[in-house]
């Protein structure tokens, strides 16, 4: 289906009109030279904003002003969002420790780091899609102006990933006791006939692999 012209009037050089779920989102873009495929691929960078109908362009982190409170009318009722808050919300409210240690060893970007994980833990989502599902969660009103687009979180998994010093000292803080229980939840493939905990899976491909 074709854009709306009060749409795609906002589109301009360098920025992509995206519609997704029916909402309109700009984001910018730019393309790169691939020289083992020698072709030119498009690159997705940060959103820009929101367009409505009625108030056009709404820049990202941008708040409309409040209108005069009036009687509730169907007029009134025209601009209303759906954001998710039910998973998100409870597991934000029990997640004070976690949010805790994460600002203690990560002040910069612990906000980042906590919204990334609840993407994957609750959608099982690849990096493109975050900054959408953030934008479309009540987290991002908790959480405000976050940039979670897919080459600013991937430099921050690169850079996260190399510190780690500070992640060992992040989960220290969870460690209580002398005894404590390790679960590694890397797959990993067993031929064994006695473990009653393996299940028939499938690879990346779709290839049936042995129990796992």
């Amino acid at each position: 289906m074709p854009h709306p012209e009060w749409a795609l009037k906002h589109k301009t050089k360098g920025a992509e009109l995206r519609n997704i779920g029916g909402r309109f989102y700009l984001y910018r873009v730019s393309s790169k030279w691939n020289k083992e495929k020698k072709v030119t691929q498009k690159v997705t960078h940060e959103m820009i904003g929101r367009i409505t109908e009625e108030d056009g362009l709404i820049p990202k982190g941008t708040k409309k002003p409040k209108e005069e409170k009036s009687n509730l009318s169907s007029a009134a009722l025209t601009n209303i969002s759906t954001r998710e808050s039910g998973a998100s919300g409870y597991l934000t409210g029990i997640s004070g420790d976690i949010l805790s240690g994460l600002s203690k060893h990560f002040p910069d970007t612990y906000r980042e780091i906590f919204a990334l994980a609840l993407g994957r833990l609750l959608h099982q989502s690849p990096l493109k899609n975050m900054d959408f599902l953030y934008e479309s969660s009540m987290l991002s009103e908790q959480f405000k102006d976050l940039d979670l687009s897919k080459n600013k979180l991937t430099t921050l998994m690169r850079e996260l990933g190399s510190d780690r010093t500070t992640i060992a000292d992040f989960l220290q803080g969870f460690v209580q006791g002398s005894n404590n229980i390790v679960f590694d939840t890397t797959h990993s493939i067993s031929q064994s006939e006695k473990m009653q905990l393996n299940q028939v899976g499938y690879n990346s491909n779709g290839a049936k692999l042995s129990n796992h």
